[in-house]
C-alpha cells in the first residue's frame, strides 16, 4: 500500500509538466529549403525556404512572398532535412543482388551448360553495383522529413491526490487528473 502511495506521489510530480511556446533551441537560426507548417486550427501551409528565430518562423510562401508566423499560432512543423539516399542504396542493393541471383538460375551458356560459380558471382556482383547506384540516385531525390512539435504554454497536465482518513482503520484516496 505504501509503495503504491509513493508511486502515485512520484507520478503526480512527474505529470506536472508545462510547455513554453517557443521554437526549440536546436532549430533557432537554422534554415531549410522546404517545410509544411500546421497551425493550431490544423490549417496547412506549404512553404519554400524557412528559417527559425526566437518566437517566430520566417518563410517564403508559394508566391515568393516573405511571411512571419508567431510560434503561438503553430501546432507543429515538418521540414525537409536531408534525403533518403542510404535507404535507396540498401533497397537497390537487395533488389540488385536478388535479380542477379534469379537471372543466373535459368542461365545457360553458349554450349547449354548451367552457369558456373564464377558466372553467378560476377552477375550477382554486377547487379548489386547497378542496383545500389540506381537506388542511391532515386533515394537522393526523396526528402527526409523531420517533425517538430510546438506546445502551447497553457498546456499543463496535473495529477491531484487527496488522502482522507476513514473511521474504520483505513485511508481513502481520490485522484483527479487534469490535462
Amino acid at each position: 500500500m505504501i509503495k503504491n502511495i509513493i508511486l502515485l506521489l512520484l507520478f503526480s510530480v512527474i505529470c506536472k509538466i508545462g510547455f513554453s511556446q517557443e521554437i526549440p533551441q536546436d532549430l533557432k537560426g537554422e534554415s531549410f529549403k522546404k517545410a509544411k507548417i500546421v497551425l493550431n486550427d490544423y490549417t496547412k501551409i506549404e512553404t519554400g525556404k524557412i528559417w527559425f528565430e526566437d518566437n517566430s518562423v520566417y518563410y517564403f510562401d508559394v508566391y515568393g512572398t516573405q511571411k512571419i508566423l508567431a510560434a503561438k499560432n503553430i501546432n507543429y512543423i515538418r521540414y525537409a532535412h536531408g534525403n533518403q539516399k542510404f535507404l535507396g542504396l540498401k533497397i537497390g542493393a537487395i533488389a540488385g543482388t536478388l535479380s542477379g541471383l534469379v537471372s543466373t538460375v535459368n542461365y545457360r551458356d553458349y554450349y547449354g551448360e548451367p552457369a558456373s560459380l564464377e558466372t553467378i558471382i560476377s552477375w550477382t556482383t554486377g547487379a548489386l553495383v547497378i542496383g545500389s547506384a540506381i537506388g542511391f540516385g532515386i533515394g537522393s531525390l526523396i526528402p527526409k522529413w523531420k517533425t517538430t512539435i510546438i506546445k502551447d504554454e497553457d498546456y499543463e497536465t496535473h495529477l491531484d491526490i487527496r488522502f482522507t482518513p476513514l473511521a474504520l482503520n483505513g485511508v481513502g484516496c481520490s485522484l483527479t487528473y487534469n490535462f
